[in-house]
């Protein structure tokens, strides 16, 4: 009887692109020298140790052979099945193979950097086979449309050995050639085995089937501990393949292999990567929180989603704990959610699609929906923390993770407040609050520009203990023009300008009896992309003696990305809206303070509905919230959340959800 050698050739002869690595238990040479192999076709090189040699398959890759019983590597190249290549297909595509050979786990993944600065994943695992474990490791890297894996198994107690003088050098060593074209698909080419002794009885074969006989060589076969395991043939897939994301964020969720996963604001999104994958849309959002309902729930979630806005709510139905929505969308979407609470913690999973796509999309979303399995997230129950400022004079409220400079302050007698806080995302929602602007403005008449004087420089005033800045009054526009947008921390380019007509809240932000106010909002680009920016301006004389000479400014102000204002203002009317004074006033400064606070929370008021944000449900993002603190719950899923959808996916049949999962996919 003849057998595979532990040298034989495992590349699959059925589909080029499937790869299962050859398995050599045994020890190896701690490897000092290194020697650089080139491979002509698919066209790469990598470093090999002194003493090994490299056998190519034309076409396909090639196997890196030790010296003796040692570690055998090979190499396969194959074009991405959904291009682009990334080295996450290429993962998933190989993990595939080893799923279907043999029982396949996946352990971890890790993502590093060739020599040659390219990304590439490493994936460790284990592979079982008629009662033997084996370590599994493969390296995945992407070149325009083409996957190569470079791989090996090992016993359990070598890897680490193997990896530390071998492989890991390997992987960081592999490049592909210059230019290489993209890799043609051969047509199967027969390979001979490897002829050895049989060191055992001959094992008497199989009973033959009535088929007759038919010449050719042996099937592809795949060590794991010694034992040989069929690869193929293979059936070709009824239809796209399905792999399991793996979150870094701690979720993982079913999907086709075509499509691809985001957050926005805590929402997760699974959408086709590919045109011709669909038009549909899967939604999960796992949340902490007092119970809004079901379509509040929804409204708000859809928040985050800039491209499909809710339309009209035309279901609602109580199914056992969980609350049914269907809805219409904007562009000709139709909406299904389902809403579970439980005890503090949320669940929202939607499904949108066409309304014409509506029947043959919605198994495949109800799968991928019904699929998720949630981490275990640490939630703190505080969405909010409240923030005292340098002095201590007021404390105020702003969503948890913000970072906070200045507060109120007691300067000479000034009281006045200068607050600027920065958001917690990469976002840079940033929100100001200065009532009145220090330091206060000196009028330049024309005595002093006789004298020599000219605006922007500063004038002191030694009774008033901070000086005073020379400007000609502006009205609340070119306030912002002039003075605040120069003196915002980012700046912005191309700016447009838009005022709205004068606002008696808005000037309430000053005492003054002939204070003007405006609404104003700026667009304009930044170095960080396009932005927009909502004012509260105001100004008027100052008060006192400084009346006939001077002027005051104040300002409340809300800045974030292009599309995202509404986030940044409504961070800004919590700011306000929470603002007390604390114990640590003086009746004196207590008593200044509540007049700024009482104009300024009246001056909020005059925000236009279309920049606030959605009503607050008191809902907040597991995925984006502050971060796990001593002591804090754990979020769970509330019960019989997925029923519906696990009905609604087991209607697919051949609807397009067809194909059976084959392995996992990293996720970011």
């Amino acid at each position: 009887m003849l057998k595979y050698s532990r040298l034989a050739g495992v590349l699959p002869r059925i589909r080029p692109h499937l790869l299962a690595v050859a398995l050599l238990c045994g020890a190896w040479p701690a490897c000092a020298q290194w020697q650089r192999v080139q491979v002509a076709s698919p066209a790469f090189s990598v470093d090999i140790p002194d003493g090994w040699s490299l056998r190519e398959v034309e076409g396909r890759g090639a196997r890196i052979l030790p010296p003796n019983n040692g570690p055998v590597v090979e190499v396969v190249a194959w074009d991405a099945l959904w291009p682009p290549a990334t080295p996450e297909k290429a993962a998933v595509e190989h993990e595939g193979v080893l799923s279907r050979a043999v029982d396949y786990r996946r352990d971890a993944v890790d993502e590093i950097q060739t020599d040659d600065g390219a990304s590439a994943l490493v994936v460790t695992g284990r592979v079982r086979a008629r009662g033997i474990t084996e370590a599994s490791i493969f390296c995945a890297y992407a070149v325009g449309a083409a996957h190569y894996v470079m791989g090996t198994f090992a016993s359990e107690e070598e890897m680490p050995g193997l990896r530390a003088e071998i492989f890991d050098h390997m992987m960081r060593s592999f490049r592909v050639a210059a230019g290489a074209a993209p890799i043609a698909v051969p047509p199967p080419l027969p390979q001979p085995p490897t002829v050895e002794p049989e060191p055992a009885p001959e094992i008497q074969p199989e009973p033959a089937q009535p088929t007759e006989a038919q010449p050719g060589p042996a099937p592809p076969t795949l060590e794991v501990g010694g034992q040989t395991e069929p690869v193929g043939p293979e059936a070709p897939e009824p239809g796209t393949p399905w792999v399991q994301h793996l979150s870094s964020a701690g979720f993982s969720v079913w999907m086709p292999m075509d499509w691809e996963v985001g957050t926005q604001d805590g929402l997760i999104t699974l959408r086709p990567a590919v045109a011709t994958a669909g038009s549909g849309i899967a939604l999960v959002w796992p949340v902490t929180g007092s119970d809004p309902g079901a379509e509040a729930a929804l409204r708000l979630a859809l928040t985050r989603l800039p491209d499909l806005r809710l339309l009209r709510v035309t279901s609602v139905q109580e199914l056992g704990g969980v609350t049914l929505i269907e809805a219409r969308a904007t562009g000709a979407m139709r909406i299904a959610a389902t809403w579970a609470y439980d005890q503090g913690f949320g669940l929202l999973r939607a499904a949108a699609a066409p309304e014409g796509s509506w029947q043959d999309e919605l198994p495949a979303l109800a799968r991928m929906v019904a699929g998720f399995r949630p981490g275990q997230w640490p939630v703190a129950h505080r969405p909010e923390t409240e923030v005292a400022g340098d002095q201590g004079l007021m404390r105020w409220t702003l969503p948890a993770g913000w970072q906070v400079r200045g507060g109120a302050r007691d300067e000479a007698g000034d009281v006045n407040i200068d607050i600027e806080a920065l958001g917690s995302t990469d976002e840079a929602l940033r929100v100001g609050w200065q009532q009145p602007v220090q330091p206060r403005f000196r009028a330049l008449t024309p005595l002093l520009e006789s004298l020599g004087w000219r605006e922007g420089e500063r004038y002191s005033v030694p009774e008033g203990g901070g000086g005073l800045l020379i400007y000609g009054r502006r009205d609340p526009e070119q306030l912002v023009r002039d003075l605040l947008l120069p003196r915002h921390p980012r700046e912005m380019r191309l700016t447009a300008i838009q005022a709205a007509p004068p606002e008696a809240a808005v000037a309430g932000l000053l005492a003054q009896p002939d204070a003007v106010g405006q609404v104003v909002t700026v667009k304009g680009g930044s170095s960080i992309g396009p932005r927009e920016r909502l004012y509260l301006a105001a100004s008027a004389r100052s008060d006192g003696a400084l009346a006939p000479t001077c002027w005051d400014a104040a300002s409340l102000r809300a800045d974030a990305p292009e599309g995202r204002l509404p986030a940044s203002v409504g961070a800004l009317a919590m700011m306000v809206r929470s603002a007390r004074v604390s114990d640590r006033a003086s009746a004196t400064q207590a008593g200044r303070l509540r007049k700024l606070i009482e104009r300024a929370q009246r001056a909020i008021g005059a925000i236009p509905a279309e920049l606030l944000p959605e009503s607050d449900t008191g809902l907040t993002s597991v995925l984006d919230g502050e971060p796990a603190v001593t002591g804090a719950g754990t979020w769970t899923m509330p019960g019989d959340a997925a029923g519906w959808w696990s009905e609604q996916a087991g209607q697919e049949g051949a609807a397009g959800a067809s194909a059976v999962p084959l392995g996992t996919r990293p996720g970011g």
